[in-house]
């Protein structure tokens, strides 16, 4: 493989990773009227599905509780605690 297509696969493959504004107003859109509860079972669902997809683990769920966990008050950690309770226990 010549370096030149390694870039072009890398910029492809980089680009599906990347959010861009149009996926953040398009994601805030979907959601901004959605209340407390419905954000909380879309949350379950779309976690059921990325772990049916092997897209998330326990394990990475535990990485993102270590990187967040930090730069909350006791209130949000309390309330993340519950969420990943509720993400982990999903099959």
């Amino acid at each position: 493989m010549k370096f030149s297509d390694y870039i072009k696969n890398e910029n492809n493959n980089s680009n599906s990773n990347n959010i861009g504004s149009d996926n953040i107003e398009s994601f805030y859109n979907k959601y901004k009227d959605l209340s407390d509860n419905e954000l909380l079972n879309e949350f379950v669902k779309q976690s059921h599905n990325l772990k049916q997809k092997g897209g998330l683990s326990d394990d990475k769920i535990s990485n993102i509780k270590s990187t967040i966990f930090p730069y909350l008050n006791e209130e949000q950690k309390l309330k993340f605690e519950q969420l990943m309770k509720m993400v982990c226990n999903v099959k």
